[in-house]
């Protein structure tokens, strides 16, 4: 899966901003019926020139919790000096439709 966005930020008083694109980019591959491996990664365009962009990655897992229920822990680390060191992002999700 993935997604593309552009944020125009627009020209505040006293600030050099850029307008932004945004990408994001993920992938799953089921291991058994109730655990799937989950890949990720994540970043935008710098807004202040004097910044390397954001970009993240991460690794984890989703677990079956219930019948149409799903538990997600996707850990991620950064890969410029913009980006956070580590991240934790837990997904609690709800299945609607099921092949």
């Amino acid at each position: 899966a993935g997604e593309l966005g552009y944020l125009r930020v627009g020209d505040p008083a006293g600030l050099d901003l850029r307008n932004a694109g945004f990408w994001s980019a993920a992938a799953g591959r089921s291991l058994s019926p109730r655990l799937s491996l989950l890949a990720s990664a994540i970043g935008n365009t710098a807004l202040l020139a004097e910044f390397d962009a954001p970009v993240e990655v991460g690794i984890g897992v989703s677990v079956r919790v219930g019948d149409r229920l799903l538990v997600s822990v996707l850990p991620s680390t950064g890969l410029t000096d913009a980006s956070p060191r580590f991240g934790l992002t837990i997904g609690l999700s709800r299945l609607l439709l099921e092949r």
